[in-house]
């Protein structure tokens, strides 16, 4: 049952990884980059972790950070981003609705 829902996480990240790159580069066919992108996942799977037990023991070291960042820290710098990018907007309709 793991092997079977791994499988399928698997494919839905890869479609939705080729749909990413397809609206990128504005191509509508998102099968020109399958193989490609194959090989680059592959690649970097070996280079990132070269075993189990460095797997192993990188997680146990970079887990709570990485989740921290992940989990707070962007999604509270993205919060920010909006507030800055969509205030001006807010202080128009606030001219406009005085005007009137």
């Amino acid at each position: 049952m793991w092997f079977i829902t791994l499988f399928f996480k698997l494919c839905i990240y890869f479609y939705a990884t080729l749909l990413g790159f397809a609206n990128v580069f504005h191509i509508k066919d998102y099968k020109l980059f399958s193989f490609p992108v194959a090989l680059i996942m592959i690649t970097l799977s070996l280079i990132v972790y070269p075993s189990v037990s460095y797997q192993k023991s990188s997680d146990t070291k970079t887990w709570i950070p990485y989740s921290f960042f992940v989990g707070a820290l962007y999604p509270f710098i993205l919060l920010i981003i909006g507030w800055i990018r969509f205030r001006p907007a807010k202080i128009k309709i606030k001219k406009i609705i005085k005007s009137t």
